[in-house]
């Protein structure tokens, strides 16, 4: 009787969960930009997804998300969200300018789930400025799942870096890499997120995956609105061991990517030195009072190189990337850059590593609402990035800068994370300042 009564109690639960959920995401719908029309394509998936239209066998709180499930295990319906709260304080010595700052980062709501136990489904959106009517449509994708193939269909992010691809939810410090930033940018198009269509293939045991596919340019909005009509091919193979929990893991990692620029142009960037705020440390050419001058170039060819090792408590990666800008009445122009970063559990936890190539979660060995401290971790990072004189930045010599970060992260529970930075910039030439080394101490 009990464990009827429990049951009756969860099934209605699950059914109010299904109201209010969906009552406030297409709520939400109604208010996205126009570009985003395109997602209605993916409504009959849910609306037409047993897991809703029967009544679930299971409704269960796993992998830090909410989550319904048919009888049969064939269907499934999950939901997901993140909020991300930065403080950022800005010291100088010399011209660099920037403002300390507390924003949301980032509030992201998604829908993912599985059909048939073989096509995999995905809706995510930023809605961090939902009143300014300026959401963002990150993800929405269909993946047919069977064996050692998947193919998959729409916008997510490229197979290009370990960095590059990873979620928010698991990066190491509160910014990527400056040196990430830039080669996996939208506006070069070879990583970031794009529409398109990809194939992978993966061995047994998850030790080597293959997987490429052919991409148009992402558009988006602000600075990056003038890109349009560019195409191109990325992919990645990676090859992974590791023979059991706790045993060391291994993971090399070779990417390249090809973009071809119809409009026979580029928007410029303006890379910051592992902060969200403050002066550029490489400017490709915006100008200051915002508005936007053009690189042009004809085409992109990218190539990156990365590797990871972890044993137990510890773990290091890094990641070599190279750019080759092509123009075919002035040449060209070349950039590149590297990053190296390493870090130590203080408590007996490990970092997990998903086997499309770049870090997991931490799930604290000993959580705190069990009584226990959470997971503690030490981590550093340098990293390093130059763009050659030319077209790239309209420029007569070239520019390169580094940074050095610190931080200390606390993770009390698989679905918290608190993080500290200290990051120190240095101007090796013609930089976005004249002088002096900016400092930043930045929390999330």
């Amino acid at each position: 009787m009990e464990f009827a009564y429990r049951k009756n109690r969860l099934l209605k639960a699950s059914r109010f969960v299904q109201i209010t959920h969906f009552s406030a995401f297409f709520a939400q719908l109604r208010r996205l930009p126009k570009e985003c029309c395109g997602l209605v394509l993916l409504l009959p998936v849910l609306w037409g997804n047993p897991a809703l239209a029967d009544t679930p066998d299971l409704s269960a709180y796993e992998r830090g998300r909410f989550e319904i499930k048919s009888a049969n295990g064939l269907h499934s319906l999950a939901f997901d969200a993140n909020v991300y709260i930065d403080s950022i304080l800005v010291e100088s010595d010399g011209s660099y300018t920037g403002a300390s700052a507390t924003q949301f980062r980032q509030a992201r709501l998604a829908v993912t789930g599985r059909l048939y136990g073989i096509f995999d489904y995905a809706m995510r959106f930023d809605m961090k400025n939902v009143d300014n009517d300026s959401q963002s449509l990150q993800d929405i994708f269909i993946t047919y799942n069977r064996g050692p193939l998947k193919v998959t269909f729409g916008q997510k992010d490229l197979p290009y870096s370990t960095e590059g691809p990873m979620s928010a939810k698991h990066i190491v410090f509160v910014e990527r890499s400056m040196v990430s930033e830039f080669f996996n940018s939208s506006v070069l198009g070879v990583g970031g997120r794009a529409p398109g269509v990809r194939v992978a293939w993966r061995t047994a045991g998850d030790s080597l995956l293959l997987e490429g596919g052919y991409f148009f340019l992402r558009s988006a909005g602000g600075q990056e609105s003038t890109l349009e009509d560019g195409h191109g091919v990325t992919g990645h193979a990676i090859f992974s061991r590791q023979k059991g929990e706790g045993s060391p893991l291994f993971h090399i990692g070779v990417a390249a990517g090809y973009r071809q620029y119809d409009n026979d142009g580029i928007a410029g960037l303006r890379l910051r030195p592992d902060s969200s705020t403050g002066d550029a440390l490489l400017d490709t050419g915006v100008s200051r009072n915002g508005g936007t001058r053009l690189a042009t170039i004809d085409s992109y060819t990218s190539l990156n190189v990365s590797g990871i090792f972890a044993r137990k408590r510890f773990w290091v990666n890094g990641e070599y990337f190279y750019g080759k800008f092509d123009n075919s009445a002035s040449g060209g122009d070349e950039a590149g850059g590297y990053y190296i970063q390493t870090g130590f559990f203080l408590t007996p936890d490990t970092r997990s590593y998903d086997p499309s190539g770049y870090w997991g979660g931490v799930t604290p060995v000993q959580p705190l609402h069990e009584g226990g401290t959470g997971a503690w971790e030490v981590a550093l990072r340098y990293g390093w990035i130059s763009l050659g004189a030319g077209q790239i930045h309209n420029s007569s010599s070239h520019q390169s800068g580094s940074t050095l970060t610190a931080a200390l992260n606390w993770y009390p529970n698989p679905n918290v994370r608190f993080q500290l930075n200290y990051t120190r910039a240095f101007c090796d030439k013609s930089c976005a300042w004249r002088d002096g080394d900016p400092e930043f101490l930045a929390g999330r």
